[in-house]
């Protein structure tokens, strides 16, 4: 119904592949070019991490292929629930798709070798500096780390928090910020409160884009301790705008 009342030339859309089939089908039927912008490797890989999550090796062959369960990536009844709903309903309609964009060299490498018939170009994530003014180290006074994102198991928070116990030992003051919110929030206050950080890490909820810059600012450095294949992530052009180094 919006199709035929828009009437579009084109048609851009972004990552769609958690349920990608009803909106392709739509757009074969309508039959305008379209476009396609791929965020994140979850498009490729079933898992959508990229890595092999029992040992976090990247994984060369990105696809339904058994290596998703030998390597304890997806629970076999996940792979069949997937290969079906993906594999056999959704790349049906995907040759409709003439043109794919990538932030990153790495994932327009792979979506090249999985559609070696399309079109894939490079465009990179923008980020307006003006809304971001270059602080850097010179009124640096604070002797605080900070981590801006999702609870996610892959964006490796656990990992980031068994570490700093570590760090404690020797820099008894470091403090770690964590902003954003997700499923995992409350076994990670539970992992600070069993390895007895509560004095060293802060968990500050959800930060709006309009205040992150103030954590920015008074960070060290910022963190990303992902365990999954990131793509171009905006926190780190947001802390390198402002001036802070990224780990």
């Amino acid at each position: 119904e919006i199709l035929l009342k828009i009437k579009p030339d084109i048609v851009h859309i972004h990552n769609n592949y958690h349920s990608p089939a009803s909106i392709l089908k739509a757009l074969s039927e309508y039959g305008c070019p379209i476009l396609q912008t791929v965020h994140d490797y979850g498009f490729l890989c079933p898992s959508s991490w990229g890595v092999y999550k029992d040992n976090y090796e990247i994984c060369n062959n990105l696809g339904f292929t058994f290596n998703c369960i030998e390597h304890k990536c997806l629970h076999p009844l996940q792979f069949i629930h997937k290969f079906v709903k993906y594999k056999l309903f959704a790349d049906r309609y995907r040759d409709i798709i003439s043109t794919y964009i990538s932030p990153s060299k790495h994932l327009a490498h792979n979506l090249s070798k999985k559609y070696p018939d399309k079109k894939v170009y490079v465009l990179r994530n923008f980020l307006d500096l003006e809304k971001y003014p270059y602080i850097g180290y010179d009124n640096y006074v604070n002797k605080e780390l900070l981590y801006v994102g999702g609870f996610g198991k892959h964006k490796g928070i656990f990992q980031l928090i068994k570490s700093l116990r570590y760090v404690v030992d020797k820099y008894p003051n470091i403090k770690l910020n964590i902003a954003g919110k997700g499923n995992e929030e409350n076994n990670l206050k539970n992992l600070v409160k069993s390895l007895n950080l509560e004095k060293n890490v802060k968990f500050l909820g959800f930060i709006p884009n309009d205040k992150i810059k103030e954590l920015y600012a008074k960070s060290h450095f910022v963190i990303i301790p992902s365990i999954w294949l990131e793509n171009s992530p905006y926190v780190i052009y947001e802390s390198m705008a402002i001036g802070k180094y990224v780990l």
